[in-house]
């Protein structure tokens, strides 16, 4: 009986340090299967009126993006203003509006609508509103938001106006994260010390003398007119720096009936992938050294990757399995080559590690399910801001002759009925 019990008791030290090993890797040694990915080509911005497909289970990176959080009330602004929490006002200052809570019972407009013989107010579904008697208006609502650069982000959130023709609406994304500037000295101190993020502290100046003082790097969807039901409006960019901004945008100029009003709610922010999860490819055909020390190693049937970059960028492999033209033998564990240029293009490389884009300067990637004899040769790419956009690098190609891989032992455990 001591017996079996010590026996048992090895094999679950084994197991453990076996499930350790592999859990160290993370989700850079999960399994790939090696003609999984298909070539992508450059990555284009997108900008879409209904939701997109996205990843089940993103987070929503916005504050009180749906403008119910009771921790984020509304907040006065002169003159007569209440803004969402979280949320900052803009308009153009020959035709201010007046912001308002559009789950009020006076407007009774929020999304999603209230169940039958309710209202907004008795569900506490609020909205973030802006109207106007006798003239039109130009204005919206922002909020800047802490990201990870070079990475994509899609705004999506829920729009309406008044039913009558002549309004222009959009949405956009601020990829450098600008905001509004402050108030001039001579009149900053005018104004309370209410705003976002802990209500004691000093608001953007909400007030555009021209359309021109908004932030000049905003990715704007298209414009969409006489949006009278409520609809999701949408856009896709990369951030180029470590906040952005999302911009809500009505222009009302156009409508003739006396009361014009807008209504944004449901605002969402969230991360999502490339296209095919690849990074978009490089502008150069040339390493620009950025990517440096690369090195290779055999972990069971795995290839570990890694490399090294001066600034933090994120992760990928792209690669190929090379047709040997001759038989080869291995007289170690794998073989190495560092030519300078490929005499083809990145377009040859038809297969990708999982994407990952977490800012890093040290980088590492695993190709898993490997056989003794495998060729393969890749390209490390890195993508990382540069200015006022993102740039991917990448690094010579390196071919690996997959050498002697030891036997993979299985471990299985008895099956014990209980009772017997």
């Amino acid at each position: 009986m001591q017996f079996r019990r010590l026996w048992l008791l090895i094999l679950i030290l084994f197991l453990a340090a076996l499930t350790g090993l592999l859990g160290m890797a993370g989700k850079t040694f999960a399994r790939t299967n090696p003609f999984d990915s298909p070539l992508v080509g450059p990555f284009q911005m997108q900008t879409f009126l209904s939701p997109l497909s996205t990843p089940a289970g993103e987070p929503n990176l916005l504050v009180n993006g749906d403008m119910d959080d009771p921790r984020y009330p509304f907040y006065w602004r002169p003159t007569n203003h209440f803004v969402a929490g979280m949320w900052y006002e803009w308009f153009w200052t020959a035709a201010i509006p007046e912001f308002i809570d559009g789950g009020h019972p006076h407007h009774n407009e929020c999304y999603p609508p209230p169940a039958p013989g309710r209202d907004c107010h008795d569900e506490g579904n609020h909205s973030q509103g802006y109207i106007r008697w006798g003239a039109g208006y130009i204005g919206g609502i922002y909020q800047p938001v802490s990201v990870s650069p070079c990475t994509l982000y899609q705004f999506q959130i829920y729009h309406k106006n008044q039913p009558d023709p002549g309004y222009i609406s959009k949405v956009g994304i601020d990829p450098t994260g600008q905001n509004l500037p402050p108030h001039d000295e001579q009149d900053r101190y005018e104004y309370p010390m209410n705003c976002p993020p802990d209500y004691r502290s000093e608001c953007p100046n909400p007030g555009l003398d021209t359309l021109d003082e908004l932030p000049p790097n905003i990715i704007w969807s298209p414009e969409y007119r006489d949006i009278w039901n409520w609809q999701p409006l949408s856009v896709t960019a990369e951030a180029v720096s470590t906040t952005i901004n999302v911009w809500t945008y009505t222009d009302a100029r156009g409508v003739t009936t006396p009361p014009r009003s807008t209504y944004w709610d449901e605002g969402s922010l969230i991360q999502v992938p490339f296209p095919d999860n690849r990074l978009p490819p490089p502008a150069s055909a040339m390493p620009s050294g950025f990517i440096t020390n690369v090195v290779t190693q055999t972990v069971l049937d795995f290839l570990i990757i890694e490399w090294n970059t001066p600034q933090p960028a994120s992760t990928q492999v792209w690669y190929r399995f090379i047709t040997p033209t001759a038989p080869v033998t291995p007289t170690g564990s794998y073989f190495i080559y560092l030519p300078l240029v490929a005499n083809y293009g990145l377009s040859a490389y038809t297969h990708a590690t999982s994407l990952d884009t977490t800012p890093t300067t040290h980088h590492r990637v695993a190709i898993g399910g490997l056989w003794e004899g495998a060729q393969i040769e890749f390209v490390a790419l890195s993508r990382r801001p540069l200015t006022n956009i993102c740039v991917t690098e990448f690094s010579a190609p390196v071919q690996v002759t997959i050498g002697p891989i030891p036997p993979i032992t299985r471990v299985y455990l008895p099956l014990v009925a209980r009772g017997r």
